[in-house]
């Protein structure tokens, strides 16, 4: 065969879609523009740079987290969700620690700020889904979500320059994240219970889950509040203190409605969260 035989380009296409579907990009790509929170007010072409190294780390440890989770949870997932519950692994440990190595060299090309944060997210991921496990545990699976994500916020940050709304913007997010993760493990509750996962949705109930998620959800109003955007901050209110947790404490037992639920509530986070990103208090 000449190397332009049709049937080599679409064997080469097949691997590379079958290797992003095993990575579940579509369930994660929605996190890559979270450097953006470090990029500066007055972009130049170092922080573009900046940034562009932040999405190529962020798309590494994402990678590498939800490819490490599916090979731990392959036995309990549904085949829709995680491929490899019916496809063979092969070479999949050496893939994981190739997805490491390529975040730890991208990271460590920035400032230390953004090499820790990777770190962090490694580190956290690994004890989140293998080893100790720690998704297992009621509520402390359900925080460690947030050193699993948040320091992609400072993945892209520029010369180890921090911007002074970096506080506000990790309390907002770090609120949606966790309220997204109860509506998460109340979607998954059928899937965590053949793995004997005491999740904090499975363990609460859904009345006190939808407590705990309106407490989450009221961050992001406070912070808004605290920009003196009364307006968005009333809508957010409604939106993530009421209706989501309503949600969840009405339909909590209900996989179907609430995995409606937590796709609703990634949207609404997304639109939000650059609502939050335009506004959030510069100190």
């Amino acid at each position: 065969m000449v190397s332009g035989d049709p049937s080599r380009a679409t064997s080469r296409i097949a691997c590379r879609a079958a290797w992003l579907r095993r990575l579940r990009v579509a369930q994660w790509s929605h996190f890559l523009p979270l450097p953006l929170a470090a990029w500066g007010s007055a972009p130049t072409l170092e922080s573009t740079l900046s940034l562009a190294r932040g999405v190529a780390t962020a798309f590494c440890v994402l990678a590498f987290g939800y490819l490490i989770n599916a090979v731990a949870d392959r036995h309990m997932d549904e085949p829709t969700k995680n491929p490899l519950v019916t496809e063979h692994a092969r070479g999949v440990q050496l893939q994981i620690a190739g997805l490491a190595c390529a975040a730890m060299a991208i990271a460590a090309l920035g400032p230390p700020v953004a090499l820790v944060a990777t770190t962090v997210c490694l580190v956290s991921g690994t004890l989140y889904s293998v080893g100790l496990r720690l998704k297992a545990y009621p509520l402390l699976g359900t925080l460690l979500n947030a050193t699993n994500f948040a320091p992609l916020l400072l993945v892209g940050t520029h010369d180890g320059v921090v911007p002074p709304r970096m506080g506000w913007l990790l309390i907002a997010f770090v609120g949606l994240l966790l309220q997204n993760q109860l509506l998460h493990e109340a979607a998954d509750s059928l899937e965590d219970a053949r793995g004997q996962l005491a999740t904090t949705a499975r363990t609460l109930g859904p009345i006190k889950t939808g407590y705990a998620a309106a407490l989450l959800g009221a961050t992001v109003p406070a912070v808004l509040l605290r920009g003196g955007y009364g307006a968005l901050g009333s809508m957010s209110a409604l939106v993530f203190v009421v209706l989501f947790p309503a949600t969840v404490a009405r339909y909590g037992l209900d996989a179907n409605r609430m995995g409606w639920a937590r796709r609703a509530h990634r949207w609404a986070s997304l639109a939000t969260g650059a609502v939050v990103f335009a506004v959030a208090p510069a100190g």
